[in-house]
């Protein structure tokens, strides 16, 4: 069944998606595989830039924050306003 991920008065409630396979070692991408999926996410990347832009509930400080955490993973994408491929 789905799970309620929100707690009283609507709040987001904290939970840790873990695999259970590969026990307690942390897994990280290699500098290749993060480029990769980000070349291949930047048309999703640009239209949640777009979502924050737009968003009533951010003020412009909150929303260069969250541009600047996404630069910190995909720095091309965070920058660009169109993407190479469709």
């Amino acid at each position: 069944g789905e799970k309620n991920i929100l707690g009283p008065n609507q709040t987001v409630l904290a939970h840790n998606n873990v695999n259970k396979e590969s026990g307690d070692e942390l897994k990280y991408l290699s500098d290749e595989s993060r480029t990769l999926i980000c070349e291949k996410l930047c048309n999703e990347i640009q239209t949640y830039k777009k979502v924050l832009q737009l968003s009533i509930n951010l003020n412009e400080e909150q929303v260069a924050q969250s541009i600047e955490e996404l630069a910190i993973s995909c720095p091309l994408e965070a920058k660009a306003t169109t993407c190479s491929t469709p």
